[in-house]
């Protein structure tokens, strides 16, 4: 005898694919987790040119497309555009038809959950990413608190995601940058060592000679 088991269906008249929108997550959170890399490199100063190198390894395995980093910023903001009247109130429908158990839906909340959610502002890609999640993880339907809260957790998820595709290659130039000078710095040869070393005693000599010049003359000046 076959076992039958019971899938959640996505309900009709989305407004995105649910491929589509999870396609484009995977994308913004790889290009987050990009970023961290990058962050994380150029947190200390390499120590060593052993280490420097090592860094520098990581960074350039990144490989970013710019290309491909534009297309997917052009698709976020697509996304990000502010959700209208009637997507507001067909995302709710959606929800309704998801989550049919509920302790106290009526029309009175339906409609005061719409206004909470126009006075909300949501972008259409916040507000179907909020919804998807909570008819994935909710058995009843939400309550106003609950979709509002959904919104603003995936608000700042994708407004984290935007601000690392804006940032990331411009921040991977920089590392890259300041590592390969760091790595210029640790190759010196002893004798460059020697040259910098000695630069920096005559320096802090000729810094000297003037403070005690300038208390010199302030104590001249005084009598």
């Amino acid at each position: 005898m076959t076992a039958l088991t019971r899938t959640q269906q996505t309900p009709t008249g989305a407004i995105a694919a649910p491929e589509a929108l999870e396609s484009l997550a995977r994308e913004a959170h790889s290009v987050a987790l990009a970023r961290s890399v990058v962050l994380r490199q150029i947190r200390e100063e390499p120590c060593t040119l052993a280490d420097a190198d090592r860094r520098i390894r990581i960074l350039r395995a990144l490989q970013l497309d710019e290309g491909a980093l534009e297309t997917l910023a052009l698709r976020l903001a697509e996304g990000m555009r502010p959700a209208g009247p009637v997507e507001i109130g067909k995302l709710l429908v959606i929800l309704d038809q998801a989550c049919p158990k509920t302790r106290n839906k009526t029309e009175m909340s339906g409609a005061l959950m719409f206004d909470e959610v126009v006075i909300a502002a949501p972008s259409v890609l916040v507000l179907e990413s909020a919804v998807r999640k909570l008819w994935r993880t909710q058995d009843w339907f939400p309550s106003i608190a609950q979709l509002l809260q959904a919104i603003r957790e995936e608000e700042a998820r994708w407004q984290y995601w935007s601000r690392c595709l804006s940032q990331v290659v411009e921040e991977h130039a920089q590392a890259l940058a300041k590592l390969n000078k760091a790595r210029t710095w640790l190759a010196r040869t002893d004798e460059e060592r020697a040259v910098t070393r000695q630069y920096r005693l005559d320096t802090l000599k000729r810094l000297r000679q003037q403070i005690v010049a300038g208390s010199a003359d302030m104590g001249s000046a005084w009598k």
